[in-house]
């Protein structure tokens, strides 16, 4: 029986395998490029040849947008980014070979300095799941893109951290605006 288990099991584990590299290899990259762009959920899903839920369209552009530090989920203040490092080979005084771990710069990677003032506070998911509905009209001020964008991710029910681009500063000034501050 324990067998027959451990089977089942590993066919999961190849199957969930298998499923994550057909996705990277039919839409994964083309969603991670298309949200760099600033596509929205709803246009990426209208782009991708491949039939893609759009419920792993949004997780994937979420995950897209946090790996990039677009989105923190930590504040900028309280949390340092990660540091990275990379090993170079060193030659010793007789040829002798080894790896030395280097501190990657920063900026090296087209990483800026995190700095809480390119960062807005963002509670939407806390808005979402309060009330719905009044959050969705209170997006009616909004550009249809601005929107979709906002809908088309899954935030999280907490204070996250969106990086001050243009759309951001557009959708909060517009957002001010409608509420009078």
């Amino acid at each position: 029986m324990k067998n027959s288990e451990n089977i089942n099991e590993k066919g999961d584990i190849f199957r969930k395998a298998l499923k994550n590299f057909m996705f990277d290899v039919a839409s994964g990259g083309a969603i991670k490029h298309l949200t760099d762009k600033g596509f929205t959920t709803k246009e990426i899903k209208e782009k991708l040849d491949f039939p893609t839920p759009e419920n792993v369209i949004m997780e994937a552009s979420w995950n897209r947008l946090v790996s990039k530090r677009i989105i923190l989920l930590e504040d900028p203040n309280e949390k340092l980014p990660e540091q990275n490092y990379k090993y170079v080979k060193v030659y010793g005084k007789y040829g002798k070979t080894s790896l030395k771990r280097v501190l990657i710069d920063e900026n090296e990677n087209g990483i800026n300095d995190i700095k809480k003032e390119d960062y807005a506070p963002i509670n939407f998911g806390v808005l979402i799941y309060k009330d719905q509905k009044a959050f969705e009209k209170s997006l009616n001020v909004l550009e249809e893109r601005d929107k979709d964008y906002i809908l088309g991710l899954p935030w999280p029910k907490k204070i996250v951290y969106h990086k001050m681009d243009n759309r951001m500063k557009r959708i909060l000034r517009k957002l001010r605006e409608q509420n009078g501050k």
